[in-house]
């Protein structure tokens, strides 16, 4: 059996990375052909029922960008003076500067799913005997959507299109659906940088330790459990 492709596709998901906003080239646009392979990489994953409750917005305005990136970092900043003075406040201010470290990225990608209501559920929730059953089918959308992600991730990865798939600014996502006037029905789950990546050169004068900074990743015999 040939195994070059599955070789070939291990090593793209083992090379890929999460790229922040200023890693990405800002003067380099990304082509129509382009978007199109990373929207039909994303839309033929699988989804739950084949529903395909997703939604993506591509945002290539910078105006509502730099909107999204102050939102953020005023939230953050908030957080941070409240919890002055407790218990790992500092370390705690500094990792919630990530949340907003995808300023500078040249495209936004808005990951959003849409809320359903199908006759199961409106069964479900008449009483609260079904209630644990009902709260593990309210993740169908975020696991369908989770595997949409990952193969825009991968397919941008292979067109040397970095991204970073990000939660954190949801702490705003109110104030971003009404910037997008995104329809009620549907809600923003994640985001991600877009762009393409920045020369060698220029990579590692912005982040020195950029090639060393791959996370470690647990052994698989401390992950997998066979039962045979």
């Amino acid at each position: 059996m040939d195994t070059s492709l599955s070789t070939d596709f291990l090593q793209l998901i083992k090379t890929r990375r999460s790229i922040r906003g200023p890693l990405l080239d800002a003067t380099v646009a990304i082509s129509d052909d382009e978007i199109t392979m990373l929207m039909d990489a994303a839309r033929f994953a699988p989804s739950g029922s084949n529903a395909q409750s997703w939604y993506f917005i591509l945002i290539e305005n910078k105006s509502i960008i730099e909107q999204f990136v102050t939102l953020t970092k005023e939230k953050v900043e908030e957080i941070s003076k409240a919890i002055e003075g407790q218990s790992h406040a500092a370390e705690i201010s500094l990792y919630l500067k990530n949340f907003y470290s995808f300023a500078g990225a040249p495209y936004l990608m808005v990951f959003c799913i849409r809320k359903r209501d199908n006759p199961l559920m409106r069964y479900l929730r008449v009483g609260d005997k079904f209630k644990d059953e009902l709260l593990a089918l309210s993740n169908t959308e975020i696991i369908s959507i989770s595997m949409a992600m990952e193969n825009f991730a991968l397919m941008a990865h292979a067109l040397n299109i970095g991204t970073c798939v990000m939660t954190g600014p949801l702490l705003v996502r109110e104030q971003m659906e009404k910037i997008l006037e995104l329809h009620a029905s549907y809600s923003i789950v994640a985001l991600s940088t877009v762009g393409k990546i920045r020369k060698v050169g220029e990579v590692a004068e912005i982040d020195k330790n950029y090639e060393m900074n791959v996370p470690r990743r647990k052994d698989i015999d401390k992950i997998l459990k066979r039962v045979k």
